[in-house]
């Protein structure tokens, strides 16, 4: 066997190969097959990949091509393909790497569309599994003293993936991707991208940095299209495909071949995570959630298996020369060109469409669907003339995140539903919040004719006021609607304390007509993958030039772990809590000592709508100095209209009103938008000197020094006018001076 070897210019490291044939050539480099010369006579027989020589003279593209190939040369795993040297010739770099005969995986897949053929599902879960043994082993790999080197592929795509005469599953390439990106972006800046575009993470779209999940997310695709025959996402041009994306979701699997289960579609979601936090975070994690769907459903495929039809393919197809290690030419699509891809027949496969964005919606496209998503306060400021023209075919509207809505914010969606009637094929209602249910009781016109699938029931927590609500959906929806009864529920946090339903059961639970516990199929589908996506929202965090936001929309308790939401943040910080549920004070304290692990780094913290404990903690400490003024913390307080309980927020600068029985003039409840008065005394809370850390004080030390202050003020007003006195009286003498000065000058 070859051993790695570094790159070298010497003659004889060239003389060492005898070039037999040119296999292909592509937009970086050709292969050849070549006899290797070892001792003794011995010879074998390799594959070179020689870079073109229009590309040998750029200094840059070839230093990189050396050292990543360097680093793929130590690379040797059964799923990778071995890198065995490296040579220089003058200039002229080449790869050296053990010779593969059968079929890369978009030729292979091409014929067995040319054959009304595709992979079962055994066998598309087997190859993907193969991939992600390798990609593990690569990402895994250390330095001789056991620091990471960080590889990623950057390319796992079909063209990419070799299956062997002998049932093998290789990875090619490896290692020498980030080598043709710094061709492939000169090209795409003069109007030329690469049809694996199609393949590209949402940070690889966005030309952000890229870690291994963005290996994890091509993999995710390539699973999606050897399942389904499809690509995930789809546009009009590369460019629209970005756009997909980077915004838009897949159709699930299921939905395509019915046989997939929601469990299949869970694998795919997961790994198509628009965040990289979210996806798996290592290949071996996506390879133990397929291992564990192939045990559930006895989708075993053993190597033999693989081999035997692998090598049926082969013979059927027949093996040429040429296919010895075949690279095909990469897939160039110039602007309003179209990549063609080995699919299924029968297979309806889309575009991508536009989306929409207002202060108050989004609009979207997932698998054939239009999702509106709703939001904020809907009132005079709604737009609707700008969402009508994207809504038409079936639409999901979305409006969990809708706080509020006003006459005038009624007109508005009427208008938007009348002026987009004559397009709509279906309106399905998901995640209804009370501020649309409350509405709908009175209008059913806002339900634009449509059906609702799930809706939130509003509860408070008689002791803390807590407003929270519950989701319900499917026959557990329909049967409260029934009996216009809301189920009796823990408050979050508090399992021995029921909570308290926050309406009028009768009014709120009056849609049962307009209600439907069972959807379409092909909408019970988009349905789940985005509920499947909101689970992965609990926490979220975003990295824009202003700092880092962080939102917490679930429980803070002891089950997360804080520390990875929190790790590597810096500069300013924003903390939004304004949709948390519930804590725990077990909870509050990791979060505190998760915050403050990262607090050397920060340069500002915010926090929005933070439990009274949670700030008290921070305040306290070396993260007192960076904490916002304009901060806000939760309060608890009672409603005057309808005397319930309720949880506010007030800023740190109003604190002040948070006297027991006080009215809070900055805030209202969230119900019925009356005025509030305070429960508890949080005047602990105001801060003291800006950007030093409070110390605890005496009453004696407080009161000393007012009193000091009043002697001080009384004497500088005593010596003020004194001065004025004199000041006065020396004005006077002048003035008669200048007149007695007159007068003996004219008289």
């Amino acid at each position: 066997m070859f051993e790695p070897r570094t790159a070298t210019s010497t003659a004889s490291a060239v003389s060492r190969y005898r070039f037999v044939q040119r296999l292909a050539t592509g937009g970086m480099a050709e292969i050849y097959v070549a006899d290797a010369a070892g001792a003794a006579g011995v010879t074998r027989r390799v594959a070179i990949k020689r870079v073109l020589p229009v590309h040998a003279s750029e200094q840059v593209f070839t230093n990189m091509f050396v050292n990543e190939a360097r680093v793929a040369s130590t690379l040797q795993h059964p799923n990778i393909v071995q890198t065995y040297d490296v040579i220089d010739d003058g200039g002229s770099y080449s790869i050296v790497m053990e010779l593969l005969q059968g079929l890369n995986l978009m030729e292979f897949h091409r014929f067995l569309y040319k054959t009304q053929r595709g992979f079962s599902i055994r066998q598309a879960l087997y190859i993907v599994d193969r991939v992600l043994a390798g990609l593990h082993y690569a990402h895994e790999r250390r330095t001789h003293d056991g620091r990471p080197l960080e590889i990623v592929h950057r390319d796992v795509s079909p063209h990419n993936v070799f299956l062997t005469a002998d049932g093998g599953v290789k990875l090619l390439d490896f290692g020498v991707a980030k080598a043709a990106q710094v061709l492939e972006k000169r090209e795409t800046e003069s109007g030329v991208v690469k049809g694996k575009v199609l393949y590209m993470s949402p940070e690889q779209c966005q030309g952000l940095e890229i870690d291994r999940r963005a290996d994890i997310w091509a993999a995710g695709v390539l699973l999606y299209v050897l399942l389904t025959g499809a690509v995930p996402f789809k546009g009009k041009n590369p460019y629209d495909t970005m756009r997909a994306v980077i915004h838009d979701y897949p159709v699930s699997p299921s939905s395509r071949v019915p046989e997939l289960g929601p469990e299949v579609d869970a694998i795919v979601i997961q790994a198509l995570a628009k965040q990289s936090e979210h996806r798996f975070a290592t290949a071996r994690d996506m390879q133990r959630a397929i291992g564990d769907v192939v045990r559930q459903h006895g989708w075993y495929l053993t190597e033999l298996e693989f081999t035997g039809f692998v090598e049926g393919i082969l013979a059927e197809r027949g093996t040429r020369p040429s296919d010895v290690q075949n690279l095909p030419d990469d897939l160039i699509i110039s602007e309003g060109g179209t990549e063609q891809l080995a699919r299924f027949p029968g297979v309806q496969h889309e575009s991508g469409a536009s989306a929409a964005e207002t202060p108050h919606a989004v609009v979207e496209q997932v698998g054939g669907i239009t999702i509106v998503r709703l939001r904020g306060s809907i009132d005079e400021t709604f737009e609707p003339d700008a969402l009508i023209p994207h809504l038409e075919g079936v639409v999901i509207i979305d409006s969990e995140a809708v706080t509020r809505i006003t006459s005038y914010g009624i007109r508005g969606l009427l208008t938007l539903f009348g002026g987009a009637a004559s397009r709509l094929a279906g309106v399905y209602h998901i995640r209804c919040s009370v501020a649309l249910v409350q509405q709908v009781g009175m209008i059913r016109k806002l339900l634009a004719g449509g059906k609702v699938l799930s809706y939130h029931l509003p509860y408070v927590d008689p002791v803390t006021g807590n407003v929270f609500t519950e989701l319900v959906s499917g026959m557990r929806g329909e049967a409260i609607l029934e009996s216009r009864k809301a189920p009796r529920i823990a408050c979050p946090g508090f399992p021995d304390r029921t909570a308290e339903f926050d309406e009028d059961e009768s009014s709120y639970l009056c849609f049962m007509d307009d209600y439907l516990a069972q959807p379409p199929p092909h909408v019970a589908s988009v349905v789940d993958a985005l509920a499947i996506e909101e689970r992965r929202r609990q926490v979220e965090k975003a990295v824009s030039a202003m700092g880092t936001e962080v939102w917490i929309r679930r429980p803070i308790d002891e089950t997360y772990r804080w520390s990875s939401a929190f790790a590597g943040v810096e500069g300013a910080v924003l903390v939004d809590m304004s949709a948390t549920p519930s804590w725990t004070d077990a909870g509050l304290v990791q979060l505190v000592e998760a915050v403050r692990r990262e607090g050397p780094d920060l340069t500002k913290l915010s926090l929005v709508h933070a439990p009274a404990p949670l700030y008290d903690n921070l305040r306290k400490g070396a993260l007192a100095g960076i904490l916002d003024s304009a901060s806000s913390v939760r309060v608890h307080a009672r409603c005057l209209i309808c005397n319930a309980p309720r949880r506010v927020a007030l800023t740190i600068d109003r604190l002040s009103e948070a006297r027991p029985g006080a009215v809070l003039d900055s805030a209202e409840c969230p119900t019925c938008g009356s005025a509030v008065t305070c429960n508890e005394d949080l005047a602990h809370l105001l801060p003291s000197t800006p950007g030093k850390p409070e110390k605890p004080a005496k009453a004696p030390v407080v009161k000393a020094p007012r009193k000091r202050r009043k002697v001080d003020r009384s004497r500088q007003l005593f010596w003020i006018a004194v001065v004025l006195a004199w000041v006065g009286l020396i004005g006077l003498v002048a003035l008669l001076a200048f007149s007695l000065i007159i007068n003996l000058m004219f008289f």
